[in-house]
Parts: C-alpha cells; structure tokens; sequence
C-alpha cells in the first residue's frame, strides 16, 4: 500500500516497480489523476480533491477503513474498546 498525494513521487515507483516485479500486488492511494503511481498501481483509491490536506485526510480514513477490515478477517479484537464520551 502505498501514499502519495501527487502520485509521483520517484520512492514510491521504485518502490512499487520493485514489488510488481516479484509479484506484489500494489496498491496506490493517490491524489487526483491521472498520475504515473495510479497508472502502475494493480488498484487505486484516488482522492479528486485540490488541496494536499483533503487527499491526505482522506487517505488516514481510508487506511483505517482497511486495518479495521484486516483485524476482522483475521479475528482480531482490540484489548481495549474504543470509548466514547460526552459532555
């Protein structure tokens, strides 16, 4: 999984050039497109926003959308619940 707002960032194709080449699946979580890292990546979650902040923002949610399905899949439950508290 990898991030970047302008989807080119040179680390991150290299990076990403390097896992496709010994079968990695790729995927990319990228500002608008097109882009070089969204055109290579196996999938793309791209955030048509202008600004860096909202790309960003969007990607830490979408992240944690993904570690929460990952922890499901595989059983995990967290130690400590979440607690939500009001005024």
């Amino acid at each position: 999984v990898l991030l970047s707002t302008s989807g080119s960032s040179r680390n991150l194709l290299v990076a990403a050039g390097r896992a496709r080449s010994v079968g990695v699946t790729v995927w990319a979580f990228t500002g608008p497109l097109p882009n070089p890292l969204g055109t290579f990546a196996d999938d793309v979650l791209a955030v048509p926003a202008k600004q860096a902040a909202t790309v960003q923002e969007l990607h830490l949610t979408a992240l944690h959308i993904l570690c929460e399905a990952l922890d499901a899949a595989l059983g995990v439950t967290p130690e400590h619940p979440t607690v939500v508290r009001t005024a």
